[in-house]
């Protein structure tokens, strides 16, 4: 059995897309439902990652439970239009850069 598990891992491995991060330039060719979705998975990935990183409920979770998902879209893009300077670095960097300054806490 735990040889069989082992081939299955090797073979989604082998098949798995490489994955890159989205940069800002190319989050702006995104359609609204594509950005809506971009989002969302942000949201979900980087709580995640704090809660399993420090098994604590992060901060930025009381925020941002406060909008609605197209408030936080709304948010990211107003931050990003006004910060051209980092549309060529991941879109990852500059929604948390924002969420920490719109949420207080830098």
């Amino acid at each position: 059995m735990r040889r069989l598990s082992c081939l299955a891992m090797c073979a989604l491995f082998a098949i798995a897309a490489p994955a890159h991060a989205v940069t800002g330039n190319e989050y702006r060719t995104f359609s609204s439902v594509e950005r809506l979705a971009w989002i969302l998975g942000m949201v979900d990935g980087m709580l995640t990652a704090q809660v399993i990183l420090t098994n604590k409920k992060p901060p930025l979770a009381d925020c941002l439970a406060k909008f609605q998902p197209q408030q936080i879209r709304a948010m990211f893009e107003k931050a990003l239009d006004n910060e051209p300077q980092l549309w060529h670095f991941p879109a990852g960097y500059a929604f948390h850069s924002a969420f920490q300054k719109y949420c207080g806490l830098e």
